[in-house]
């Protein structure tokens, strides 16, 4: 079983993965469906916004991070 902290670091790197241009199809594909499509929107972009400052060393960007966040609901739809 994950713990928390696993947990949310498989879903930043897997957000680092779409935010540098890998697309969510594939991605979700990977092994990260379940996580990605349980985990609630706002916690969804504030990890992406995380993901960008503190991982891919890039400003933080809401839009961006509602952006892909709203790419993978819909891949998760699918």
């Amino acid at each position: 079983m994950e713990t928390r902290f696993y947990r949310e670091a498989l879903i930043r790197n897997a957000l680092a993965e779409v935010l540098s241009g890998k697309s969510v199809k594939d991605v979700l594909d990977s092994g990260n469906r379940e996580r990605l499509c349980s985990t609630p929107k706002e916690d969804l972009i504030s990890f992406g916004e995380e993901t960008m400052e503190f991982i891919l060393n890039e400003r933080r960007d809401e839009e961006r991070s509602k952006k892909v966040v709203e790419e993978i609901e819909e891949e998760c739809r699918k």
